[in-house]
């Protein structure tokens, strides 16, 4: 790719997140301001992670990985090797409200994808190579790689935590399962109701923590810190970002992003250890 083209993709990308941004800011504020996210009224049972690992199973849902969790990846993008690659395995996915966003794959999924993309791209011999590099990568850091694994790709059993990106894993990673209404409450003030509608969310409807992990019956409400609340206002305001630019999503951004990060990808092969 010339230069001139490299520099074109940046400069769409960096307005894009800039967009993106913005927005993303501004409903921060807004939810901040109005104390939206709130605990469970009268709730008492203690909920502790036992690393299960059933929410990096990507049968049934993804990962979303907003612009803000690409601002940060870039922003590290010179001092951590491992950059370049998450940047470059990112999936455009769509929810049940239509809402055009992108995720972290799971290792079926990108070996199958991937493999089925080298096979397209027969006229692009660097395409093919790129993508070849990013399997190649991903086997090399994840020695529990599957290719009929529904798990994320990032997913090793034997590592801590089970993650290989655990400190610079998503913000939708960091929030589970806060986000889920035995958590936390969403209240919309009234002034706000015509701009961003009610939640009214099934109580019924655990998230897929083992049982073990309560400590009392989940149903009567688990409680949450500030933190804790904080960081679901902040995946909602990105989340709500993805539906308010609409119309930025006719260019998929993770062509772009593995455009731009191609070189990069392949030096991490060369280099053999992608790791910090």
């Amino acid at each position: 790719m010339s230069k001139e083209k490299n520099i074109e993709l940046e400069d769409f990308l960096n307005t894009w997140l800039d967009r993106n941004m913005e927005i993303y800011g501004s409903i921060l504020a807004e939810w901040e301001e109005y104390d939206v996210v709130k605990p469970v009224p009268g709730a008492h049972v203690e909920f502790n992670c036992n690393d299960c690992g059933k929410c990096c199973e990507f049968k049934n849902h993804w990962v979303w990985v907003y612009p803000s969790d690409m601002v940060k990846w870039l922003q590290e993008i010179n001092s951590e090797k491992i950059m370049p690659l998450l940047l470059g395995i990112l999936f455009p996915v769509q929810d049940h409200d239509d809402v055009i966003g992108y995720g972290l794959p799971s290792q079926k999924s990108i070996y199958e994808k991937f493999n089925q993309f080298i096979k397209i791209l027969k006229g692009s011999k660097h395409k093919q190579l790129v993508l070849r590099s990013i399997l190649k990568i991903l086997a090399q850091l994840n020695p529990t790689f599957n290719k009929n694994s529904d798990y994320c790709i990032f997913y090793n059993y034997n590592s801590e935590q089970h993650c290989l990106i655990y400190d610079f894993r998503p913000i939708q990673c960091k929030v589970f399962p806060l986000d889920y209404p035995q958590f936390t409450s969403i209240e919309i003030p009234k002034n706000l109701k015509d701009k961003y509608g009610t939640y009214e969310d099934d109580l019924e409807d655990l998230p897929m923590c083992p049982k073990e992990t309560y400590k009392g019956d989940p149903l009567k409400g688990v409680m949450v810190n500030e933190d804790e609340r904080d960081l679901v206002a902040m995946e909602k305001a990105n989340y709500l970002t993805s539906y308010v630019t609409k119309d930025w999503q006719d260019t998929d951004i993770s062509e772009i992003l593995i455009e731009i990060f191609s070189f990069e990808i392949l030096n991490l092969v060369e280099k053999k250890n992608v790791k910090k």
